[in-house]
């Protein structure tokens, strides 16, 4: 790329940066919820992803290693929660402080001196070693933290992000066909299925809420996939159970909402004194919205219509040559 594309193309890795920088900051004030809250975790994690790729993408080592150090870390404790202690959320701190100064840094300067950066990886290089050294420290201490097997952690993991999405058909089905691949990861255990069939069941009820709905089946699903694995005692859910038992929409309750007239009105009931006051409101209202629509304009028409109001100057010459050039990724014919 040129100098002036290398230009903006970090233009918008700094400002996208700084956004991510500005959720971490918040998510590390209060740590420990974070790592106990899945959405928060994978949010912060998935932050860390975005500037890794970005740096490597312009060639900032200094930034890159920093970056995907915390995604390192971010993901251990997305993949196993455990209860952090001082020194392990001071160090990991640090190494986020370093991060921000790079991030600083480039967006003073728009290029990353060789200088600082050298300066940058020296500090975090060591700080970095005593976080993996103690993090390992606090995972092999603690009885409870036990690596899920791969294709329960990309199950959990998907549905992490499924449960960030708005509420569509689409988002629950897939739900539910995670929760069925987590189902067959333990079948022969009888608590854990009933407690997977309750979560799809759960889910599918278009009536319980989507979001609260997710996360619930989602902290569930971790605490039951840990006992799964220890060989210990899963506990049921009630409220998920409950959930699951909800009644489901009638056939016939979607063919009233679908039959019903959105404009009929109760001949029966006087009209409020506004519309009986005002005869030309009242009668917009009562007749011309009762009014067929016009039926839709030939295709000649609407295209000159539509070029009637296309103000919109051609793009040409010059300008033009250069929107093409700045999408052609293929080399030149000799």
């Amino acid at each position: 790329m040129d100098a002036e594309q290398r230009k903006k193309i970090t233009g918008y890795f700094i400002l996208e940066a700084k956004e991510h920088l500005e959720v971490m900051d918040e998510s590390l004030q209060h740590f420990q919820a974070t790592i106990d809250d899945p959405e928060q975790i994978h949010e912060i994690y998935r932050g860390a992803h975005s500037i890794k790729g970005g740096a490597a993408m312009l060639d900032f080592e200094a930034i890159r290693f920093t970056a995907h150090r915390l995604e390192d870390y971010f993901k251990s404790l997305k993949n196993n929660p455990l209860a952090i202690d001082d020194t392990l959320e001071d160090l990991i701190h640090r190494v986020y402080q370093i991060l921000v100064e790079g991030i600083d840094c480039l967006e003073a300067t728009l290029n990353l001196p060789s200088e600082f950066a050298q300066d940058m990886l020296a500090r975090v290089q060591p700080l970095c070693e005593q976080v993996s050294q103690h993090l390992e420290q606090l995972m092999a201490g603690r009885g409870d933290v036990m690596q899920l097997p791969d294709e329960m952690m990309a199950a959990l993991n998907a549905i992490t992000v499924l449960a960030q999405q708005p509420d569509d058909a689409a988002n629950r089905v897939q739900i539910q066909r995670h929760c069925q691949t987590l189902l067959e990861q333990g079948q022969r255990h009888g608590d854990w299925r009933a407690l997977l069939e309750a979560a799809r069941g759960a889910i599918a009820h278009p009536q319980n809420d989507y979001r609260h709905t997710s996360q619930l089946i989602l902290t569930t699903i971790r605490t039951a996939a840990t006992a799964l694995v220890k060989g210990e005692a899963i506990a049921p859910n009630p409220e998920l159970a409950a959930l699951a038992d909800a009644p489901p929409t009638t056939i016939s309750e979607i063919d009233n909402v679908l039959n019903e007239d959105p404009f009929a009105a109760d001949q029966d009931s006087p009209q409020p004194d506004w519309l009986t006051e005002d005869p030309d409101l009242a009668e917009f209202l009562n007749g011309d919205l009762q009014t067929p629509a016009p039926a839709p304009a030939p295709v000649d028409d609407l295209e000159a219509l539509l070029n009637e109001f296309d103000t919109t100057p051609p793009i040409e010459g010059r300008e033009l040559d250069q929107l093409l050039s700045a999408f052609d990724t293929h080399p030149a014919l000799p």
